[in-house]
């Protein structure tokens, strides 16, 4: 979803199945005009503002069933602890499945100092088609993966909004994939994404919240496709058909 400078990604099954969303910034107004009605599963890769802010009000409005958080991750744990809602832990090595995906969750492998360290880092598997979320991941937890060799995959979701703490090389050149997303706001004071980042990517095709608008994955039994700056009202007449 474009939500400015944070994350929100929403999975939707066909034919209204169920949802899930991966992160909550900023995607209130984005969640009704897609017509969502409920959410099956939250995941939060991390309680920083800009993926966590309207998680809370998300699990009230949107009946969600279970929310999947950090291990390590204090204030959102303290902050479900009250809640009637079933809640998982999740850190490397535990897996999930939902709506017929499948969750594999490669860090955090160990508490950091840092609450970008001990972001969720997790292979999305929607039919043949793998997914890489990050969080806000940088080189401390990137070293930390137990990675053996290379990792393939189909899709990267760039580790926080492309700063340039994260994506080292030395982790960067351990990956395989073909497509890849930055969720960053237009014209933000952080700078993000960085050209050492963009650099890094000019071989794949890289796609921006803030050039691209709204991104769309369609994923088919065996392939996938990507569109970009697909506006509300042709999403909403989407959400009918499906």
């Amino acid at each position: 979803l474009d939500v400015g400078q944070g994350d929100s990604i929403l999975f939707k099954k066909n034919h209204n199945q169920g949802n899930i969303l991966i992160d909550s910034y900023n995607n209130i107004s984005n969640l009704k005009a897609l017509g969502v009605k409920k959410i099956d599963t939250l995941i939060i890769t991390h309680s920083d503002n800009d993926h966590y802010e309207t998680a809370l009000d998300v699990i009230s409005r949107y009946n969600v069933k279970t929310v999947i958080t950090s291990a390590y991750d204090t204030r959102a744990n303290e902050d479900l602890a009250s809640l009637s809602i079933k809640h998982i832990k999740a850190s490397a090595g535990d897996s999930y499945r939902a709506l017929d995906v499948s969750f594999e969750f490669l860090g955090p492998v160990s508490s950091s100092s840092t609450l970008n360290n001990n972001s969720l880092v997790f292979m999305m598997n929607v039919n043949q088609t793998k997914l890489l979320f990050t969080g806000d991941m940088e080189e401390e937890e990137e070293e930390s993966l137990n990675i053996p060799g290379s990792l393939s995959f189909d899709i990267l979701k760039v580790p926080h909004h492309g700063s340039s703490t994260s994506l080292s090389s030395s982790f960067f050149n351990k990956l395989s994939f073909k497509d890849a997303i930055i969720s960053v706001g237009a014209n933000n004071k952080f700078g993000h994404p960085t050209e050492e980042t963009l650099n890094k990517l000019k071989r794949y095709h890289c796609y921006r919240t803030d050039l691209d608008g709204q991104i769309y994955i369609n994923i088919y039994k065996s392939s996938y496709k990507i569109k970009q700056n697909l506006d509300y009202s042709f999403l909403q007449m989407l959400n009918k058909v499906l």
